[in-house]
């Protein structure tokens, strides 16, 4: 037991000497390891020794790690100019005021075009007068405006109820021409398609009569910035022909801006309305359930004044 403690406590001096010798500086510590006895020198010069392979790898890891960290940067900097050559120009003061009045914007933004605007159901402003020279039993006249252009064909803005155009029931008027956008009853109840000519009028049968009464055939029938569409009584074939006198009932054809383009073979009618047409209206033009989709002819009602109405010719 005695000779535990002798032998321990050299060795805990000798590591203590180790420990106290390596946290010299470099130079410090060759000049003690010189100055050491023989003994104690080779044990110091043993540990200085095996000390430097330890300290040129920490070295070459310092040297590694600001290498790998020096690339790094240069890598994100490069990137960084990548990236920036790309990128768009913050927007300029008249780009900020885009939502600006233009009386409040800057100058070049007050000159840009105004968007373009959706085309209106509303029906536009025409001339009034007698029914009997206007041609629509309201009095007012929302399409073919000018009466010396076109005295003998009117476009009649209003609603008509009582649905359908080639039956003898609707030939007839229902509701006393108590019809059409300026009377008081705009949305057409209680009447038909014929309520809507002028006493002396009547609506225009197809593509024929229309061409015998307007010199200029549907030219001039919407006022621009109006979704309007006036309809004749004849329809179409399933393919979107036109004849005289043949009966088909499938689309709506007229004048107008509404709708879709009629066929080469409708001219001088210019527009058709299909079920999907009808549709689009929002159910201003009523043209039946789905399995009339061939047959507007004899289904559509009008709910309103606004989109247009009859096609009315001078009898």
């Amino acid at each position: 037991m005695e000779n535990g403690p002798r032998q321990v406590k050299p060795r805990r001096a000798h590591v203590s000497a180790q420990i106290r010798l390596l946290a010299l500086p470099a130079a410090l510590r060759t000049r003690a390891v010189a100055a050491a006895p023989t003994s104690k020198r080779a044990a110091a010069a043993s540990l200085q020794w095996a000390h430097r392979p330890y300290t040129a790898w920490i070295a070459t890891s310092l040297r590694s790690a600001l290498t790998l960290a020096i690339s790094a940067f240069v890598a994100m900097a490069s990137l960084a100019c990548a990236d920036g050559a790309g990128l768009a120009e913050p927007p300029s003061v008249a780009d900020a005021s885009s939502d600006v009045p233009a009386d409040l914007s800057t100058p070049e933004a007050s000159m840009t075009e105004p968007a373009e605007v959706a085309p209106s159901f509303a029906p536009p402003t025409g001339p009034t007068g007698s029914p009997s020279d206007i041609g629509c039993a309201d009095g007012s006249r929302e399409g073919f405006n000018d009466l010396a252009r076109w005295p003998d064909i009117a476009g009649c803005a209003g609603g008509f109820r009582l649905a359908g155009l080639e039956d003898a029931p609707t030939r007839a008027p229902h509701c006393d021409r108590q019809a059409g956008n300026s009377s008081r009853n705009p949305a057409g109840n209680g009447c038909t398609v014929a309520d809507l000519c002028a006493l002396g009028w009547r609506v225009c049968e197809d593509a024929a009569d229309v061409a015998r009464r307007s010199s200029s055939g549907c030219a001039g029938a919407a006022p621009p910035g109006h979704a309007l569409f006036f309809v004749v009584r004849a329809g179409g074939s399933v393919a979107g022909l036109c004849a005289p006198s043949a009966g088909w009932r499938n689309d709506l054809h007229g004048c107008g801006s509404l709708g879709a383009p009629a066929h080469a073979s409708c001219a001088p009618l210019d527009r058709r309305l299909g079920f999907a047409d009808c549709l689009a209206t929002g159910g201003l033009w009523n043209c039946g359930d789905a399995p009339a989709h061939l047959e507007e002819v004899a289904w559509v009602s009008k709910a309103g004044p606004g989109g247009g109405g009859a096609l009315c010719c001078r009898d």
